[in-house]
């Protein structure tokens, strides 16, 4: 089993909590871990190039992990016996609000999550994604991570890959683990006439 983690990084800075937690997250005998990295890359083009790199050389998973967050040690093991095709874990917001990144069908918030549950969609900062899931996503629409206008709304990056995958046929799960967000707050401004997509830090 090949498992690729994968840190877009808007920054290029890693805070140390985050690498004693990859250094220390447990994992199985049989799996080979390996890591991709982008810097100074705007989020949608930085999952595109990781998910590239994850097809291209050979992976059966795509672990995203974002450069602001610390995760449980045994998020993996826990992902991989869950055994779905997408596994978010509803990672906070970064304001201070006590929501989560977790959606569904109709993009409407989801308070609370007890239990591993279908969901619309959720964000991508501590996700788990099975190879085919890529493969489809990629083979009908092209690139996987887009910003689009869908319904007249503004959907980023994380919750359109989830749609697109619901409509080639896949599940987006969550399962219910803490994950300690660490970061400021960033925003997008998605332009559909230029197609571009501008990031600032709060």
């Amino acid at each position: 089993m090949r498992i690729l983690i994968s840190m877009p990084s808007l920054t290029g800075n890693v805070p140390i909590a985050l690498v004693q937690a990859l250094l220390s997250l447990k994992t199985k005998l049989d799996w080979e871990i390996r890591f991709g990295f982008t810097e100074r890359v705007l989020v949608d083009r930085a999952r595109n190039a990781l998910a590239e790199k994850c097809l291209n050389e050979g992976f059966d998973y795509l672990f995203f992990l974002d450069d602001d967050q610390i995760p449980p040690l045994d998020v993996l093991i826990q992902m991989m016996e869950l055994n779905k095709d997408v596994v978010v874990c509803p990672v906070a917001d970064r304001n201070g609000e006590g929501t989560i990144a977790l959606f569904d069908f109709q993009f409407s918030r989801i308070g609370q999550i007890k239990e591993p549950m279908v969901v619309g969609s959720g964000g991508m900062s501590c996700t788990l994604i099975r190879r085919a899931v890529l493969e489809k996503v990629a083979e009908r629409f092209g690139k996987p991570f887009e910003f689009e206008k869908f319904n007249g709304a503004e959907i980023s990056e994380d919750l359109n890959f989830c749609r697109r995958a619901k409509v080639v046929g896949f599940e987006t799960w969550a399962i219910p683990m803490k994950v300690q967000h660490i970061g400021r707050r960033v925003t997008f401004t998605y332009d559909p006439e230029k197609n571009e997509v501008e990031a600032g830090i709060i």
